[in-house]
């Protein structure tokens, strides 16, 4: 596949084995999924949970509130085979890694608008993404492109925000705490039996820590401020249709540091953020439900201006555009058939434009891709699924990806479950890659697409009364033509760049009051060179105890440690050196209390022990930090 031709710490040890314990001597369990749980990320229909062969971790709205997080890079953090680095504080670049792939590997999708940024290197920056008002996130991990295209050969994170109800529910939240930082948050919700509706509205703004490290000999803080505003309607004009439109709209200003002498160092630059993202949909039932069509259209708009000393540097203009139509039939499933059929058909235009200030003018990229799915389950304990994608470049050859799942459930008592995935995927370059500009880059029009192939194999089981869940899973995947930066432009590497791990997760209510939640991911990411990749951690584990001693107040301790990361040190001529950084253990401690059915209290301790880290070399980290809010719902 080639372009067509173009003119223009220490601690981590220690947290295994009290991972380890927790998991197995205590004695009874967070409640396991059930077939009736659904998720939407693993296939072009919703599905329930334990019929999904790939490997998925969901987070609901009451985890979110549980950890009391601000960022949902904060909740990334806590979730298996996900590595997540910022530079500095709040509003730096926050990129996420799946499983060793590279943060333009994972598609970021919210209320269905696929929000990745074409001129900024076809990635999601989650710096601006906080968690208010948000429903469920979902991480799928492997090669999706079968199902969502080019920018999946990582994985997929879907994003729900709350929707509206026949229940009026109106409330409001205020929280102040370390870095001069206040939040404060308005929403309301709503509707009937034709119409229901979702509003919000959040500004939050904080004055920082420097994004270079301050024990690097920085001193300016870096301050951050963020306003975003949320919509979601549903009308139902008739039993069997519904309209649905959805727009987000998030203004941001962020300061940040420049990079001289081969580290971040203070300077006087800000960045303006203006994103701009919306999606109107229509579905009609048929058949009795058995027969569903869906079209849609949705757009993202990343518009981002940089300022040094009040001059404006440099602006990129990022737009993506999406015309959608799907339909799916079921047949079989009935009391007399042990089987159920699922064929699902869609067609997809995107377009993708970028603007640079360096790039001599808009660049466009269309693509069409025409997508089958067939979903197949006999008995209620057997589940497959294959797809296959073809897509159409108007750059690019035309590309064919495919992804096969499957799950058993054993036991009389469906006990075991069974799962495992084989997936292909193309990463196609990044318009910026191809023809962007900086000062110290220049794009390279001659790159070939990635190519990416990947498989998952794990078991799940349930003890003590279906209260304790286990999973195991072992991943592998391939990708060739791996794209990385050399000297000043980009460049396809030769040969297979190879990761390889497992996951380890469980949940488990020990009591009415007692829950504990836990991963362990092992990674293994090298390029095709043999060279560890920067910034994934080599071990990562998650752990959250919750305690509940009364019904109104609720105690939360979430520790996340990381071990064995890479990252490049830079010399004053950019010349790079791949170097450890330091192994590191957070441990954050929140409570809340509920005062009345109108007003809950919450407080939170980040970095309890003030631990001294990096995520990116020379950039700094929060110390510890402690916050307070009040929260009213009607």
């Amino acid at each position: 596949m080639v372009a067509k031709p173009i003119s223009y710490n220490k601690y981590v040890y220690l947290l295994n084995s009290l991972t380890a314990i927790a998991f197995f001597t205590a004695s009874t369990p967070v409640l396991a999924e059930t077939a009736k749980d659904v998720v939407v990320s693993a296939s072009r229909i919703p599905v329930p949970a334990n019929s999904v062969g790939s490997s998925i971790s969901v987070i609901t709205a009451k985890d979110i509130e549980r950890l009391q997080a601000t960022s949902v890079a904060d909740v990334l953090r806590t979730v298996p085979g996900v590595a997540v680095s910022q530079t500095g504080s709040q509003g730096g670049l926050s990129q996420v890694r799946i499983r060793g792939a590279q943060a333009n590997h994972t598609l970021v999708i919210i209320d269905g608008i696929e929000m990745n940024d074409p001129a900024r290197s076809s990635e999601f920056d989650f710096a601006n993404l906080l968690v208010s008002e948000i429903e469920r996130i979902e991480v799928l991990r492997g090669p999706q492109s079968a199902l969502y295209g080019s920018d999946a050969i990582g994985g997929v994170i879907v994003i729900q925000t709350k929707s509206g109800g026949s229940k009026s529910v109106t409330s409001s939240s205020l929280s102040y705490g370390s870095y001069k930082t206040s939040r404060a948050t308005v929403a309301t919700r709503g509707g009937g039996k034709t119409f229901n509706y979702a509003l919000s509205a959040i500004r939050y703004v904080t004055e920082g820590f420097s994004a270079a490290n301050e024990k690097r000999g920085a001193t300016e803080k870096d301050g951050y401020t963020n306003n975003t505003f949320n919509l979601n309607m549903k009308m139902l004009p008739t039993e069997n249709t519904q309209l649905t439109a959805t727009l987000r709209k998030t203004n941001a200003e962020a300061d940040v540091d420049g990079f001289s002498g081969g580290q971040a160092v203070d300077a006087n630059s800000q960045n303006e953020i203006d994103k701009l993202s919306g999606k109107v949909g229509g579905q009609i039932d048929l058949l009795d439900g058995l027969w569903t069509h869906k079209v849609s259209y949705g757009m993202s708009r990343n518009d981002i201006d940089s300022f040094t000393n009040s001059l404006n540097t440099f602006s990129t203009r990022g737009k993506k555009q999406k015309l959608d139509y799907q339909n799916y039939f079921t047949f079989g499933g009935g009391k007399k058939s042990n089987s159920q059929h699922v064929l699902v058909t869609a067609f997809e235009r995107e377009k993708d434009e970028m603007f640079s200030t360096f790039s001599g003018g808009k660049r466009v990229i269309t693509n069409l891709g025409y997508i089958t799915e067939y979903r197949y389950s006999y008995r209620k304990r057997l589940f497959s699924s294959l797809a296959f994608r073809f897509d159409d470049n108007d750059i690019f050859d035309d590309a064919n990806t495919g992804r096969a799942t499957l799950a058993y459930l054993l036991g009389s008592s469906k006990k075991y479950r069974l799962h495992s995935s084989y997936g292909t995927g193309v990463k196609n370059p990044t318009l910026f890659e191809l023809f962007g500009s900086l000062p110290n880059f220049t794009g390279n029009p001659n790159l070939t697409p990635e190519t990416a192939k990947g498989w998952d194999a794990g078991i799940e089981s349930h003890w003590f009364n279906r209260k304790l869940k286990v999973d195991i899973t072992y991943f592998r995947k391939n990708i060739t033509d791996l794209i990385t930066g050399a000297g000043n432009t980009a460049i396809n590497l030769n040969g297979d760049s190879k990761s390889q791990g497992a996951e380890l997760t469980a949940r488990w209510n020990v009591s009415d009051k007692v829950s504990l939640t836990g991963s362990y991911t092992y990674t293994e990411a090298k390029t095709a060179a043999g060279v560890q990749q920067v910034r994934r951690p080599r071990h990562h584990v998650s752990l959250d105890i919750n305690y509940a001693p009364i019904k109104s107040t609720n105690i939360n301790l979430a520790i996340i440690g990381k071990s064995d990361i890479k990252d490049f040190q830079f010399d004053a001529a950019f010349n790079r050196t791949l170097v450890p950084l330091d192994n590191y253990t957070l441990v954050n401690l929140g409570v809340s209390h509920k005062l009345s059915k109108i007003f809950t209290v919450s407080a939170k301790v980040k970095n309890l022990f003030n631990e001294e880290y990096e995520e990116v070399l020379t950039y700094g980290t929060s110390e510890r930090a402690y916050y307070l809010s009040v929260n009213a719902s009607f």
